[in-house]
């Protein structure tokens, strides 16, 4: 089997072939037509000779030489189709007459003028050439009309073209400004906004933060005051008592003044606790839940 150019060749060699049946069949039904008495007046289709080199090659020699074709075939059974197609083709080829070329028959047909008939014709060819000259001299003019036309409405198009693009132009500088203006009014819009909510969610923080700093305070100064308390009274409670001596001798005024002292420090200390708690009562802070009630 061909492969890469062989095969590539071999598909061009087979193009050409087939436009050269295409050109034979084609001359063939033109000879037809011509031999045919209703279809004598009809032209015939055109040959396409162009369709490939090895037809162009043929031209000349289809319309007017002599050529020959031989068709090879071979008897085997496995190339029985290309056998086929080229007794077909020769079969085609056979039936194509190549005649004389036209153009070489070809003969001016102009009827012999007498001598008598040379001042009529020479009159009536200067009427033509008169007529002629004036048919031209009127196109000319609608030629120059047209194209001085042509020109006007050329120069509006150009400037009608400058007018729209300057258009154009503005409009989309319009375009463009006004939508710079909406954003810039959307982005101060939001700036605002966002400043805004910051400012209030600052407050909050704030307030809260006092709230909850204010709350400690107390509750630690309430602690300390607590500890404090609570640690005077067990100092208080676990203080020993005085012994005395029993080879001292007092006198009763001594004991008794000694007695006397000792009652009017322990009510003066139990009056002054009493009105520290009650101070603290009054000073403690109220409820955590009423605060951020109050702050909510």
């Amino acid at each position: 089997e061909a492969s890469g150019m062989r095969l590539k060749e071999a598909a061009q060699i087979n193009t050409s072939l087939m436009n050269l049946a295409r050109c034979l069949e084609v001359l063939r039904e033109n000879q037809k037509a011509l031999t045919a008495q209703a279809d004598k007046g009809r032209r015939g289709a055109i040959v396409p000779y162009r369709q490939s080199k090895l037809t162009r090659l043929f031209q000349d020699t289809f319309e007017a030489g002599n050529a020959v074709m031989i068709a090879a075939i071979s008897p085997c059974s496995r190339d029985a189709d290309e056998t086929i197609h080229g007794l077909k083709c020769s079969a085609v080829a056979q039936e194509v007459r190549i005649g004389s070329s036209s153009l070489k028959d070809r003969r001016a047909d102009i009827p012999p003028l007498g001598p008598n008939d040379c001042p009529a014709a020479l009159t009536s060819l200067k009427s033509q050439v008169h007529h002629f000259k004036s048919v031209y001299e009127e196109e000319r003019r609608r030629n120059e009309e047209l194209q001085s036309e042509v020109d006007h409405l050329r120069g509006i198009h150009v400037n009608l073209k400058a007018q729209i693009a300057a258009l154009e132009e503005e409009i989309r500088e319009e375009c463009a400004s006004e939508m710079e203006s909406i954003l810039n009014a959307q982005r101060e819009s939001y700036e605002k906004r966002i400043a805004e909510l910051e400012r209030v969610a600052e407050i909050k923080l704030e307030s809260r933060i006092d709230i909850i700093t204010q709350t400690c305070r107390k509750k630690l100064a309430a602690a300390r005051y607590e500890s404090e308390s609570t640690k005077r009274r067990r100092d208080q409670v676990q203080r020993p008592p005085v012994l005395r001596e029993p080879h001292f001798e007092e006198s009763e005024d001594e004991i008794e003044s000694d007695d006397h002292v000792i009652s009017v420090k322990a009510l003066s200390f139990s009056s002054s606790s009493d009105q520290e708690d009650r101070s603290d009562d009054e000073a403690s802070p109220p409820a955590e839940e009423d605060t951020f009630s109050d702050f909510d």
